[in-house]
């Protein structure tokens, strides 16, 4: 009787072992399946990748990786997932045929990702982080951009698009955004627990910019450089008052997509210059009891184009022109509440009050 029960017992026992494994084996072939897919586009057609194939398929790799956060400070990861050159080999494209790429997550956050960064690291579309699988909400994969800023770091990635190089406008206007400001209409924007003031993005475009769709590029004030479509600019509004001003925010955009302390941001030939950022960011310069930022500075940030002459304009419409040499000798200053020009001769006539821009002739 006890053998008899014995063997029913090693029966059980039997018949266990073969339901969990194959509950194992069911729970991993679940698992693959709601890896989920993304999309590579921009060279040609579409491009979908299944993830559980792409594991499958391709050799994993596994990294040490640090991220440098929006303070500075930086983290480390151990990640593991493929690397993005042996996805494109596979799907036979050459990464000759773009210069940069835009990843896009599924709640609309997006973010470009620039040609010397794509050149000097080695991207890695990872499906686990620190030995776990990704959460629903950074499958279906996470890009991994190592040792550059966590914000290149997109998880719950749904689209890669490749973007191919194109001419740049030269900038031959650069209109300083804290006297235009002054006449564009402003409303009150709600920003965590304060009410500051914005003004529309596409009031400041349509009013001083050029009509087109090319992307913009920023440049803020603690050195983040990032490009943004023109269709997510016209969604936001440029924030004048307040913490982290000049700020660039949405309600219709994640908040990683906003750029706090707006230095400068371009469209086109036209540059937009933050004159409260550059006091903020550059270093200052003396011109007999006048201290302030050299114009060369913002030249130089703006990219502005070198020629003979430029046409400064002030907010009332009086214009001067001057010569380059004599421009780079030159500086702006605040005082009163405005910002001015101010040349080492002290000429009146270039002591331009409430400088609007600088353009070439």
């Amino acid at each position: 009787m006890f053998q008899v029960r014995k063997n029913w017992l090693v029966l059980i026992m039997l018949v266990a072992m073969v339901l969990l494994v194959a509950g194992c084996a069911q729970a991993s072939a679940e698992e693959e399946k709601v890896m989920g897919s993304f999309s590579i586009t921009g060279v040609g057609e579409e491009h979908v990748i299944d993830v559980a194939e792409m594991v499958e398929q391709y050799e994993a790799v596994e990294l040490y990786v640090t991220s440098v956060d929006s303070a500075g400070e930086t983290n480390e990861y151990h990640i593991k997932g493929v690397k993005l050159d042996d996805v494109l080999a596979g799907e036979n494209i050459d990464t000759a045929t773009f210069s940069s790429l835009r990843a896009v997550a599924s709640d609309g956050y997006a973010i470009e990702v620039p040609k010397e960064i794509v050149e000097a690291r080695e991207i890695v579309l990872a499906y686990e982080i620190n030995g776990e699988a990704l959460a629903d909400d950074s499958k279906p994969v996470r890009l991994i951009v190592p040792e550059e800023r966590s914000m290149y770091w997109v998880r719950n990635m749904v689209n890669l698009d490749l973007i191919q190089e194109t001419a740049s406008a030269e900038v031959r206007k650069v209109i300083f955004l804290d006297t235009a400001v002054a006449d564009l209409p402003s409303e009150p924007y709600v920003y965590y627990d304060a009410e500051d003031t914005a003004v529309s993005m596409t009031d400041l475009l349509s009013t001083y910019g050029e009509e087109g769709t090319e992307d913009l590029y920023f440049a803020s004030a603690d050195g983040l450089e990032k490009d943004e479509t023109r269709e997510n600019v016209e969604l936001g509004y440029l924030k004048i008052t307040g913490e982290e001003r000049p700020l660039f925010l949405s309600p219709e955009l994640p908040k990683g997509m906003h750029i706090k302390q707006v230095l400068c941001f371009s469209q086109q030939s036209v540059s937009f210059y933050s004159l409260e950022s550059g006091f903020n960011a550059l270093e200052h310069m003396a011109l007999d009891k006048f201290e302030g930022i050299a114009l060369k500075e913002i030249l130089d940030s703006t990219s502005l184009v070198q020629t003979d002459s430029y046409l400064l304009t002030a907010r009332d419409g009086y214009s001067v022109s001057v010569d380059s040499e004599y421009l780079l000798t030159g500086m702006i200053y605040f005082k009163d509440g405005t910002y001015r020009s101010v040349f080492p001769d002290l000429a009146k006539t270039t002591q331009i009050k409430e400088i609007l821009s600088i353009e070439a002739e």
